[in-house]
């Protein structure tokens, strides 16, 4: 609930992908401390090995923050259960649950 309510940025009860888009650029940059501009699996403890190889476009050991933003975007479809392009809080909590997340 913290994590959505973070994201819900103007309090409507709904994440858009504008306000879901900030959280995960900010979340991009919070883990990448060195500032490489890329992400390596252990700094992603969300992703297992098998999701970072999909988000992983080229293949490098490597996510740079389009390839982190494009599985994020992944997940916010699969979370937007009636696709009206915003999420609830039942459904954020429905995809988490069944992610394990």
């Amino acid at each position: 609930m913290e994590r959505f309510r973070a994201a819900d940025r103007n309090q409507d009860g709904r994440v858009d992908r504008e306000e879901f888009q900030v959280l995960m650029v900010e979340a991009f940059y919070f883990r990448d401390k060195e500032r490489r501009g890329y992400l390596l699996i252990q700094e992603i403890r969300e992703m297992n090995q098998e999701a970072f190889k999909a988000a992983d476009g080229n293949a490098d050991g490597r996510l740079t923050l389009q390839e982190f933003l494009n599985a994020a975007f992944k997940d916010f479809e699969a979370a937007d259960a009636n696709k009206d392009g915003t999420l609830t809080m039942q459904e954020f909590q429905l995809y988490i649950r069944r992610s394990g997340n």
